[in-house]
C-alpha cells in the first residue's frame, strides 16, 4: 500500500494533464467558432477534425484522472487509523517541524491534532479539517506554530486555583495553605466532573494548558493570593499521575503536581 502523499500526488498529476487537454479542447472550439463567424470553410474542416482528436484525448485523460486515487474506501479508513499519523510526522520532519504522538493524539506544539478516520478528516485544536494531504497539513501546522499561541493562561490559572483551594482548603487564618502540594490528577478529575467533559477536555488538552501556562509569564492569581509552581516529582514518571506535552523541539515536558504559595 502506498502513502496518502503519493496518492494525492498521482491525482494532482492526472488532473493537471486533464486540465491541459481540456484547455486545448476549449481553444479548438473557439477557433472553430471564429472560423464559422468568418465563413472560412477550410478552417471549419480543420478545427472540426482537431476537436474530434482532442475529444478522444480528453476522454482518455478524464478516465485516467477519475481512476488515479489508489485507495478504496475501506483502505482509506484503515490507513487513517493505522498509518496516517506516522506519515504526517514524516512530512513534518522534512520541513523541520516536530509532530509527536501523545496518547491518541498528535502534538505539534502548541496544537493538538486528532485523526478522525470515519470522517476522512482531522481536527486541529477542535476545528475540523477535511483537507488532509500530509505535506499541505504539515505546512499549515508550521504556519500555526509561527503565530503566538492562543489561549488564556490567566483564566486557566484562576481555574487551577479554585480547584486547588477545594482540594487543599486553607486554615482559618490563611488564604491558602502555603506550600501544600496537590496531585494534578486530582485537579483534572475535579475539572472534568461533569459527564462527558473528559472527552471534550482530554488529558492532552489539560497538559497543553499546563505547558502554555508554565511557558508564559503568568504565575500569580489576579487577587494576588497565591503564586503557582509545578514541583518536579521523581516518583511519578508515567501513568495517570503524569500529564505530558511536547514542546516545539519535540521534547517531552511532564507535570504531576501543583503548588500555590502565599505571597508575603
Amino acid at each position: 500500500m502506498g502513502t496518502f502523499e503519493a496518492g494525492f500526488g498521482a491525482v494532482e498529476t492526472a488532473a493537471g494533464r486533464t486540465a491541459t487537454e481540456a484547455a486545448a479542447l476549449a481553444k479548438a472550439a473557439k477557433q472553430l467558432l471564429k472560423a464559422a463567424q468568418d465563413g472560412n470553410i477550410g478552417h471549419v474542416w480543420r478545427q472540426s477534425r482537431r476537436l474530434t482528436d482532442l475529444l478522444s484525448s480528453v476522454t482518455e485523460h478524464v478516465e485516467r484522472a477519475a481512476a488515479s486515487w489508489p485507495f478504496a474506501a475501506e483502505s482509506e479508513h484503515a490507513y487513517l487509523e493505522q498509518r496516517f499519523g506516522a506519515e504526517l510526522c514524516g512530512e513534518a520532519g522534512r520541513i523541520g517541524l516536530n509532530v509527536t504522538p501523545r496518547d491518541e493524539t498528535l502534538v505539534c506544539s502548541p496544537s493538538i491534532i486528532r485523526v478522525n478516520p470515519a470522517d476522512r478528516a482531522v481536527t486541529i485544536d477542535g476545528r475540523k479539517r477535511t483537507a488532509i494531504r500530509p505535506s499541505k497539513l504539515a505546512a499549515d501546522l508550521l504556519k500555526i506554530q509561527r503565530v503566538d499561541p492562543r489561549g488564556n493562561p490567566q483564566r486557566f490559572l484562576e481555574a487551577l486555583y479554585k480547584a486547588y483551594r477545594i482540594l487543599a482548603p486553607p486554615p482559618a487564618n490563611s488564604l491558602i495553605q502555603s506550600g501544600q502540594v496537590v496531585a494534578l490528577a486530582k485537579v483534572y478529575d475535579l475539572l472534568t466532573t461533569l459527564p462527558g467533559s473528559g472527552r471534550q477536555y482530554s488529558r492532552t488538552d489539560f497538559a497543553r494548558d499546563l505547558y502554555l501556562l508554565d511557558s508564559s509569564d503568568v504565575d500569580t492569581t489576579r487577587s494576588g493570593d497565591g503564586r503557582v509552581s509545578f514541583p518536579h516529582s521523581t516518583a511519578a514518571r508515567s501513568g495517570k499521575e503524569v500529564f505530558s506535552f511536547a514542546d516545539r523541539a519535540g521534547n517531552l515536558i511532564t507535570y504531576s503536581r501543583i503548588q500555590f504559595t502565599q505571597l508575603s
